[in-house]
């Protein structure tokens, strides 16, 4: 193959991964229309926990209790959706910050203000 092919290729890879990504969040965002008995739907701190966490390398649900000023039971929900999407990492350890997948919530907010 040639470079041109072969840039291609990448190309078609990374729309594929893309699409992945917008059906997994289409999907969970169209689960909230089946009502309360499926999923509750997303907190009112959502977006603002986005905006914070496009920076992060790390997060726990303490951490966000303190830097969106919330109590702890609100975090840990927000903890939960951001998993759910795959924001951020499943949990390691109790103990242990989970990895925020910057990249992906970077994409996700240019996609949504366009």
């Amino acid at each position: 193959m040639n470079n041109q092919q072969n840039e291609i290729e990448l190309l078609k890879e990374e729309m594929e991964e893309m699409r992945a990504r917008l059906n997994r969040i289409e999907g969970f965002l169209s689960s909230f229309e089946a009502g309360p008995a499926t999923l509750p739907i997303l907190d009112d701190r959502f977006g603002e926990a986005l905006e914070l966490l496009k920076d992060q390398e790390k997060i726990t649900a303490s951490e966000l209790q303190r830097r969106l000023d919330i109590g702890f039971t609100k975090a840990a929900r927000i903890i939960d959706q951001l998993e759910f999407v795959e924001f951020i990492s499943p949990p390691g350890s109790p103990t242990k910050p989970r990895e925020v997948y910057k990249d992906k919530i970077r994409d996700y907010l240019e996609e949504i203000s366009r």
